[in-house]
């Protein structure tokens, strides 16, 4: 277990989170955007998408038909990143970040945005009124080779938005878009025990539905103000290097699953 964070507990609850800025470096791609597929710059972090369309094997872009080839660029394994707050300002995102950003190359993360999404009813489905943006998040996560949550703890369990997110993904019957993709939890909390019971709590609606979670090594990181830079970005060394310890093991976890 790597628990980071282990400076003085501060007054804060541990089931809210203080509003911090962070600043990104890292690409995402917008909620309208599916992974595989360029898009339009955007996303929260207002950069140019990391994703970009496939190549065709064997081929180069722009040569003449006939002519030699050169071997293409291996293709970026796209990550779903769920981030369980919907704030650009929260703690979460600002962890999240820095876990993308220090994913290696060959992997392109994306971060669906789970607030634009309407509460489950299976209604909609049933009724053929599926909304819009449904189709985009059921379109994305089936798109999406692995998914890394990130998740705050709210009353000792993680917050409505994921929960809402995961249901949306594992419907109508029949058609589970979560099922054999490999993924990883990260647990934030400003508090001492980081997060640690939503980390646990969480893992049950996943394992049941087909998740490939990495069991070890796990990561949760409290006191969670203290690690970050006035504009809101992690900076602590000692931090950014559990994180990438992390990193480093979903991303070996993924290329065996």
């Amino acid at each position: 277990m790597e628990q980071i964070g282990a400076k003085p507990n501060l007054s804060a609850n541990e089931g809210q989170e203080e509003t911090i800025m962070p600043k990104t470096s890292t690409d995402v791609v917008d909620s309208s955007a599916t992974p595989g597929a360029s898009a339009t710059p955007g996303g929260a972090s207002g950069a140019t998408p990391a994703i970009t369309p496939a190549a065709t094997p064997g081929a180069t872009p722009g040569a003449t038909p006939g002519a030699s080839a050169t071997p293409a660029t291996k293709r970026s394994r796209s990550i779903a990143v769920l981030i369980g707050s919907f704030r650009k300002q929260a703690f979460t995102r600002s962890v999240a970040i820095a876990a993308m950003d220090a994913l290696p190359e060959g992997y392109a993360p994306f971060i669906p945005h789970l607030d634009k999404l309407p509460l489950f009813n299976q209604d909609f489905d049933e009724e053929d009124t599926t909304p819009e943006e449904w189709k985009l998040f059921r379109e994305q996560i089936a798109a999406a080779e692995a998914v890394l949550v990130v998740t705050p703890e709210y009353n000792r369990s993680f917050p409505a938005v994921l929960k809402n997110a995961i249901d949306i993904a594992s419907r109508p019957p029949g058609h589970n878009l979560w099922t054999g993709k490999p993924a990883a939890v990260i647990s934030v909390s400003p508090g001492r025990i980081g997060g640690a019971l939503a980390n646990q709590h969480i893992r049950q609606p996943l394992t049941f539905l087909g998740l490939r979670i990495m069991p070890a090594p796990e990561l949760y990181v409290s006191d969670v103000p203290t690690l970050l830079d006035g504009e809101g970005l992690l900076t602590d060394e000692d931090s950014l290097r559990h994180i990438r310890k992390f990193i480093d093991a979903f991303a070996a976890w993924i290329e065996r699953n």
